[in-house]
């Protein structure tokens, strides 16, 4: 028990962590974070973004939709390197796996700021840490949301 005690001290607590234990505290907080907000395929954005992959994919779909006009405007070509994916029907798994690799690298990102900030990994830790869950202050809403593709 004890050795644990002192593993868990090394990982989250103390000044001179090695450096692998920032990728395992943003894993970690990636999991709750994913695990408590959760994740939900087709809102939000998705509305907009997954038709118009689809219309991309096959012309005859929404036939005479003047909205789908508008896919010639796209303003980002980010979601035509999901055309392979929804061709082979596995959109939803990829869509996930790049929600759960946004979140990972928002919680790095969050964690290196921190350090260059404050040169100190035990407040790095603390900040990813306190940003993983929905926050009252924030009235209940969480900065990872459950779409951070978008």
């Amino acid at each position: 028990m004890k050795r644990i005690g002192k593993w868990i001290d090394t990982i989250f607590f103390v000044k001179e962590q090695p450096s692998w234990t920032r990728y395992l505290i943003c894993f970690i907080a990636t999991v709750i974070g994913v695990g408590f907000i959760g994740y939900y395929f087709g809102t939000n954005d998705h509305v907009v973004h997954i038709p118009f992959l689809k219309k991309i994919v096959d012309s005859s779909l929404y036939p005479n939709d003047p909205y789908f006009e508008l896919k010639q405007y796209h303003y980002s070509f980010f979601w035509y390197l999901f055309v392979p994916f929804y061709k082979l029907g596995i959109l939803e798994p990829v869509l996930f796996l790049v929600h759960i690799f946004s979140v990972f690298f928002v919680f790095f990102g969050i964690w290196h700021i921190t350090h260059q900030l404050f040169s100190d990994k035990r407040i790095a830790n603390a900040a990813v840490f306190t940003l993983m869950l929905p926050h009252i202050a924030f009235g209940g809403f969480p900065l990872i949301e459950f779409q951070v593709v978008n």
